[in-house]
């Protein structure tokens, strides 16, 4: 299983989706959409369009993806708390929010935002890299590096992301770690390493479900 496929296979095709972070990567933004392997394609492919809205914070990136005639805005996922008041027909079951949580300044803002914006029983899908995955393991634990993402500013074991996710006003109902999807030949060794150690993967996946009260 990779990313990919658990999060599609949580989302049914009549849920009301709101992908957060919808361009992915910057640098690798022109070869997944020019290969079609972009994950806001696969949304789009797995529930009708009009069921889908993309936010995301690169302005140039969503200019491309509006000029593809996708349905996208600019909104910051620190701030979603205020779009609830101002994103046209709001009423999202589901939010996506895939490698997206790591790199938040205020991740607690993130989930205060969601837990506001999804109606009770309304569920979050969260993926991020796993801190104890073997990339981070043989980066830092062999070469003495940690993971070349600078822009990363928070690692989550299973338990630390559930506390921060239940702490928020959700409710975990399913934990998974998975390898990413298209991690190329060059590294398969990694892949094959990892199936013999599950837990080793390089992503962890989670589901929640938001509770009747505020937090």
């Amino acid at each position: 299983m990779t990313r990919r496929d658990y999060i599609l296979g949580r989302i049914e095709p009549a849920d009301r989706v709101l992908h957060v972070g919808c361009c992915g990567m910057d640098r690798d933004f022109d070869s997944t959409w020019r290969g079609g392997n972009a994950l806001h394609m696969a949304l789009e492919r797995h529930v009708p369009p009009e069921n889908l809205l993309g936010i995301d914070i690169n302005a140039r990136r969503l200019q491309q993806m509006v000029a593809w005639g996708y349905y996208v805005e600019w909104w910051d996922a620190e701030d979603l708390g205020r779009a609830k008041d101002e994103l046209v027909d709001c009423d999202f079951n589901v939010i996506v929010a895939a490698d997206v949580i790591e790199h938040l300044a205020c991740p607690g803002d993130f989930l205060r935002g969601a837990h506001k914006i999804l109606p009770p029983g309304g569920k979050i899908i969260l993926t991020t890299n796993n801190i104890w995955g073997f990339w981070c393991w043989f980066l830092y634990g062999i070469v003495g590096r940690e993971e070349p993402w600078p822009e990363h500013l928070h690692y989550y074991t299973p338990r630390a992301l559930r506390g921060m996710v239940e702490r928020h006003g959700f409710s975990v109902t399913d934990t998974k770690i998975v390898n990413y999807e298209g991690s190329g030949r060059r590294w398969r060794w990694i892949k094959a390493t990892t199936e013999t150690w599950p837990r080793m993967k390089a992503c962890l996946c989670m589901v929640a479900a938001k509770k009747g009260a505020v937090p």
